[in-house]
């Protein structure tokens, strides 16, 4: 397996930066930390003159085959299905049609690799997704237990809710579901009916909990539950979203989600801003939240710090900053000067050119920002497509790229 590393930089790990420390990478895991001013000799070698070194992001929830331009209908709605109803009837919606699935999954992945992350949990059937998990930019978390929902639109996803849940405990799985997505009856009850089928437990997520009572919380913290929050997308389509300080207050652990760009999900970064301005006196948590809560609610064994043994999945950025709530609260894509995903380059600036050359990585070059950027072949016919269907001006609302 190949070696290579990153020098002189500024690497994040056990809560603080390292000053011109390091990584070694062999293969697709990570095989030493550098301590500073430390490197191997005969190795390729990127000297990154002091840029802050992450892990690569956890994106806790989207929907890749919804990847499109946002719809908003006449929000807020009452719940998800309202939404979905006019999404269905909606022009965006007939133009989505057009674009193969692989091409949905195509849009949703580059711009998730985009922002940073390297692995994206992608609520949907097996079945959906697995035939194109191997040709993404991005993993997609393999196995969990899952369910749409619960109460009568509940879609009908998986071989039921407990089963799901039983099966996903007794194999060390999360068990994922949307909870409390509206405020109608049904959502507001939606946590009692999940404790009817016996799967509220410690491997079970819940993503968005809008109506989400202090009972329910009480509920939520006491079986040991975890929460995505998906901030921008709850304000796109519901002008709300859950009081974290409620989740905060007692301890119930949570990560962020971007949810699909069709209900109005902006990549990773924007909604790190947005959760920072949301937990004002509490922003000091957001590293917490970014990037270590998700290792834990999904039992990633082989991915979090950046550490020997674990997957090298890391994200350079470029900031000189020593202050990672800083760091992340101002990422964007333009920011991210490198994503490694396995080892491999998958998104970067046009200077690392002899290195995706050097790991014979084809890409495509595209402009992000005032950036020019590399990122893995298949994004050029992908905007082609996009240009075709939605208009070329309309681009740049799906993908964070400059035309």
């Amino acid at each position: 397996m190949e070696r290579w590393q990153l020098t002189n930089a500024e690497v994040y790990n056990a809560g603080e930066f390292q000053s011109m420390a390091g990584l070694v990478f062999s293969g697709p895991t990570i095989e030493e930390y550098l301590q500073e001013g430390e490197q191997k000799d005969e190795i390729l070698s990127i000297n990154l003159h002091g840029l802050a070194v992450l892990p690569a992001l956890i994106n806790g929830h989207d929907s890749l085959l919804a990847s499109y331009l946002p719809f908003q209908g006449k929000a807020p709605h009452m719940n998800w299905l309202s939404w979905d109803n006019e999404v269905k009837s909606s022009p965006e919606f007939q133009d989505r049609m057009l674009l193969d699935v692989e091409d949905l999954y195509k849009i949703g992945a580059y711009r998730n690799a985009m922002n940073g992350c390297s692995l994206v949990v992608d609520h949907i059937p097996a079945f959906v997704r697995q035939p194109f998990a191997k040709s993404l930019p991005v993993d997609l978390l393999e196995d969990y237990g899952i369910a749409h929902s619960v109460g009568s639109y509940a879609l009908q996803w998986g071989d039921g809710v407990s089963k799901e849940y039983q099966r996903a405990r007794k194999a060390g799985l999360p068990f994922i579901i949307h909870i409390a997505e509206g405020w109608d009856p049904e959502s507001r009850r939606s946590l009692a009916l999940l404790e009817e089928f016996g799967a509220l437990g410690p491997e079970t997520v819940l993503v968005h909990g809008l109506s989400l009572s202090d009972d329910d919380l009480d509920k939520i913290a006491e079986a040991g539950a975890t929460v995505v929050w998906c901030p921008v997308s709850n304000r796109f389509l519901y002008d709300t979203t859950l009081e974290v300080e409620r989740l905060l207050a007692r301890k119930i652990p949570f990560c962020l989600g971007t949810d699909t760009s069709m209900a109005g999900g902006a990549g990773m970064t924007d909604n790190i801003r947005r959760a920072a301005e949301l937990l004002g006196k509490n922003r000091s948590l957001l590293p917490e939240i970014v990037l270590e809560n998700p290792i834990k609610m999904f039992r990633l064994k082989n991915r979090g710090p950046l550490r020997p043994g674990n997957a090298a999945d890391v994200m350079v950025v470029q900031s000189r900053s020593k202050d990672v709530e800083e760091i992340l609260t101002e990422l964007s894509p333009e920011k991210v000067f490198l994503v490694i995903r396995g080892g491999i380059p998958v998104f970067g600036e046009d200077s690392l050119e002899p290195v995706f050359r050097h790991f014979g990585v084809k890409f495509d070059r595209i402009q992000v920002g005032n950036s020019r950027k590399l990122i893995v072949e298949g994004i050029s016919g992908l905007i082609d497509s996009l240009a075709s269907v939605a208009g070329r001006d309309r681009v740049s609302e799906i993908l964070p790229v400059s035309l």
